[in-house]
């Protein structure tokens, strides 16, 4: 699926166990300094949102995020 962040960079997201969050509606968003999009997500195995982050390539649960803290 290509998703587009608020300033118009593209980002691809395919992962048979999980959805893009809020039915395929949420866009990639970007925190911090060093440049890294955090897209919300629906794992479909575990029933529960996480944060897909790019540029780590890693699923971070929805409480972990780093403005969560």
């Amino acid at each position: 699926m290509k998703l587009q962040d608020c300033n118009g960079k593209e980002y691809d997201f395919h992962h048979p166990d999980y959805e893009v969050g809020c039915g395929g509606k949420e866009i990639p968003m970007l925190w911090g300094n060093d440049g890294k999009a955090y897209l919300y997500v629906w794992n479909k195995i575990e029933k529960r949102h996480y944060y897909y982050v790019y540029g780590s390539d890693v699923f971070i649960r929805d409480n972990e995020a780093p403005w969560m803290k």
